[in-house]
């Protein structure tokens, strides 16, 4: 789904939030299946979506947040001086950033790569970035804690996600920390997507055993995984 690039009064991006806290859990209960791997048609959990609204509805109410209020409060109040080009740039750089924001977490480079699409200078587009993120309104961390919520309801394992979170610039070290590959969960996740797809049906050859197992890889779940749920190794089966 494509996000909206009309710009959003505070007012309504404050009742976006407040709807974004309220029926976030709700829609999420909703929604299910094995979806793509595109960022833009997930909702991501409750809880990555509720931080953020916190986070951005704190912004909506501070007023030296709005770069449309305030402008040249440092400025002499006598003063008729009008915001330069380049500040109209970026408020409006600003004013878009929240507003996809409003709607969920963003990795960087993904916010960075949609504001460009308006024309928007890069330099000017790094530069609010930077700011979004030293006011914490704009999270790497966050987006990557929801989006690995978002997959491993969707029962993807570990690998596929640390992947997917790579191609989407995420530094390794914060992919790692969200994904926690060494998480006992793990085992379970791989055993409930495995009964999804195939039921209480185990291998009883090495071919069937081999599909199986082919199956668990490309979900992204570890040999490990595999043999834990498939409950038997390659050298063990005679085809």
């Amino acid at each position: 789904m494509a996000d909206s690039d009309a710009p959003l009064s505070e007012r309504g991006i404050a009742s976006d939030l407040e709807q974004a806290l309220s029926g976030t859990a709700s829609r999420n209960a909703k929604q299910g299946g094995d979806g793509g791997s595109s960022c833009d048609a997930c909702s991501f959990d409750a809880v990555g979506d509720a931080s953020a609204a916190r986070v951005l509805m704190k912004a909506m109410a501070d007023s030296s947040l709005d770069p449309s209020l305030d402008l040249h409060a440092d400025l002499d109040a006598d003063s008729d001086t009008s915001p330069t080009d380049q500040e109209q740039e970026m408020a409006a750089i600003r004013r878009r950033a929240l507003n996809l924001l409003a709607r969920r977490e963003h990795a960087r480079a993904e916010l960075e790569r949609k504001l460009a699409t308006k024309g928007s200078p890069l330099d000017a587009i790094r530069e609010a970035l930077d700011e979004l993120q030293s006011q914490g309104l704009l999270s790497e961390e966050r987006f990557a804690k929801s989006y690995t919520a978002s997959r491993k309801e969707r029962g993807h394992g570990p690998m596929r996600i640390l992947d997917e979170l790579r191609e989407r610039k995420i530094d390794d070290e914060l992919a790692a920390k969200a994904v926690n590959p060494e998480e006992e969960g793990w085992f379970d996740l791989a055993a409930r997507a495995h009964r999804r797809h195939f039921g209480e049906v185990r291998p009883d050859n090495y071919p069937e055993w081999a599909r199986q197992a082919r199956f668990l890889q490309r979900r992204g779940f570890t040999c490990e995984h595999i043999r834990a749920v498939l409950g038997t190794s390659f050298g063990d089966i005679q085809g």
